[in-house]
């Protein structure tokens, strides 16, 4: 009830901004209470000065009463006015109808009556005005409840969003490292050879901890690598009696050539003993060999031949093996008239799985305990860093399971080959 009445005043006369509101009253508690708002009304009546907070107003079923004292001159009269009018419907209570008047306990004649109820009506209706309750709808729900909808008042503030002014920052013109050449190269999935022979090459002059971190963020990475056959090794046709034990093989892709310049027996493949190679370890029943046109020839060993002299013949003394085409064929020799080359002299050898680089950290042990890095067979020349004991790059982890094609692994790509993604 205090709520309402704080909105009424403020409706009647308002200093702050409500917003419309709708309470809720039994009909005792309107009668009691919402009507006890009404303030003081300024209004004459001829000789008698009537103030409506002053009276008493009374509600009976259907009925009216607003008993109201009178003055005159200022001085108090011992009797009173009383207005009577029937209790108006809820959406015309705003202009109650006043029927009866009386002067103390006699009710006035008509003639006289008449010229004070127009003046009755006008004072109640600036009562409820002056009180806030003009404008205000009332209704009734279905639980007898008295719903009051009191209107919005006052003026509705305007709010300014204050105007901040944003500064523009400008950050220097700070240029972001870059990145060394090798480790971009580094981050592709497909290099080639010559490439990653291109970057041992430049990481050989780093200071001890630029090549540790070179190390740590490259070791144990997966390439797709591509190049030119240079030699092979491990098995051969030559030496397929120990496949039960070692099916290692290695194809030795080239890195940059005569880099090492030296001399000696080494490896299958007359060039292989001076150049800069990456060799590639592959887990395989197949069997490489290079021919003097430096065709690179895979067979397929199907069956074994006991080498060791020493232990009673267990395998075999004859060689079977099953070319890329698959045709049988006994001999070790390579026959360029019957056999197909796997891969060409020209093209380039693509391997279709990552292989993983597998780092020498014992160089950076021996570095680290002041002492220098081995020479290479021949000449006398310091290898790379990193690289295994003859200096070359070594990738390892692919496999090519028993009876599969040689060709799911690895492609013959032509020359000018080049990956999607350069």
């Amino acid at each position: 009830m205090e709520e309402l009445g704080i909105y009424l005043k403020n409706r009647a006369k308002p200093v702050y901004y409500f917003p419309a509101k709708q309470f809720s009253f039994s009909a005792e508690e309107w009668r009691s209470g919402v009507l006890g708002y009404l303030p003081v009304s300024e209004e004459s009546v001829g000789l008698f000065k009537v103030k409506l907070k002053e009276g008493e107003l009374r509600l009976t079923e259907g009925q009216w009463t607003w008993q109201q004292p009178l003055t005159a001159l200022g001085i108090p009269l011992p009797f009173q006015l009383t207005f009577e009018g029937p209790t108006p419907a809820l959406q015309d209570w705003e202009n109650p109808a006043v029927s009866q008047i009386s002067l103390g306990r006699w009710p006035l004649p008509e003639s006289i009556a008449g010229l004070l109820k127009d003046s009755a009506s006008s004072i109640l209706k600036q009562g409820l005005a002056s009180a806030g309750l003009a404008g205000v709808s009332l209704n009734m729900d279905d639980k007898g409840m008295f719903l009051i909808s009191v209107p919005a008042a006052g003026v509705r503030p305007k709010y300014e969003l204050a105007k901040i002014e944003i500064e523009e920052i400008v950050e220097p013109n700070i240029e972001k490292p870059k990145k060394d050449p090798w480790m971009e190269i580094m981050e592709r999935k497909e290099i080639s050879a010559e490439e990653l022979a291109g970057v041992f090459i430049q990481i050989k002059d780093l200071d001890l901890k630029t090549l540790k971190e070179f190390a740590q963020q490259v070791e144990g990475r997966f390439y797709i690598i591509h190049g030119i056959v240079e030699g092979v090794g491990g098995n051969n046709f030559g030496s397929t009696g120990k496949m039960g034990v070692d099916t290692s093989d290695d194809i030795y892709l080239l890195g940059q050539k005569d880099y090492y310049r030296r001399s000696g027996s080494g490896r299958i493949g007359s060039d292989t003993r001076q150049n800069l190679l990456v060799r590639c370890i592959i887990k395989t029943d197949w069997v490489f060999e290079i021919d003097s046109r430096k065709d690179l020839y895979a067979r397929e060993v199907i069956q074994e031949f006991e080498q060791s002299p020493k232990k009673p013949r267990e395998k075999p003394a004859e060689i079977k093996f099953k070319t890329i085409t698959g045709q049988e064929v006994t001999s070790t020799s390579i026959d360029p008239a019957k056999e197909t080359p796997f891969i060409q002299r020209g093209k380039r050898l693509r391997f279709k799985g990552p292989l993983r680089i597998e780092l020498n950290f014992k160089d950076i042990q021996s570095l680290e305990d002041g002492n220098r890095l081995p020479a290479v067979k021949g000449d006398g020349i310091t290898k790379i860093p990193l690289t295994d004991s003859s200096g070359d790059i070594e990738l390892y982890g692919l496999t090519l399971s028993s009876g599969a094609s040689i060709k799911q692994v690895i492609e013959e790509a032509d020359a000018d080959y080049k990956p999607k993604n350069e």
